[in-house]
């Protein structure tokens, strides 16, 4: 797992889905980042020289199928100043929104099943 915080714009808010919320009345917007899979496969591709004593250099490439990630998102608590049922109310729709956002980042990053990587090696041998 990954652990994530949002900063706030430079007027010290959040925009969750369509709706903007003042820091001072949410607190912080945090999450996680889990990946599908624990262990993933991989292709790679290299090539590399360093026959008998001296410097050697190497340059892998390939892709790693780690599966989509998974972001759950969450906010630290809601402050708003109103009455206990506009503040109930409020904290509804701040969940909601959210969630709806969790579901939107989900819906984006389910495209990035393959993760492409590079791999410089330098070594030496006497």
């Amino acid at each position: 797992d990954l652990s994530i915080a949002a900063r706030a714009n430079e007027d010290d808010e959040f925009e969750i889905g369509n709706e903007t919320y003042p820091i001072s009345e949410i607190g912080y917007l945090a999450g996680d980042v889990d990946f599908q899979n624990e262990n993933a496969a991989y292709v790679l591709l290299g090539i590399g020289r360093n026959v008998g004593g001296g410097l050697g250099l190497s340059f892998s490439i390939g892709a790693i199928q780690y599966g989509a990630p998974s972001v759950d998102l969450r906010t630290e608590d809601c402050n708003f100043s109103f009455s206990d049922l506009q503040l109930s109310a409020t904290c509804l729709a701040l969940a909601a929104d959210v969630e709806a956002e969790e579901r939107q980042v989900n819906a984006d990053l389910d495209e990035f099943e393959l993760w492409p990587f590079a791999r410089i090696g330098l070594t030496y041998s006497f």
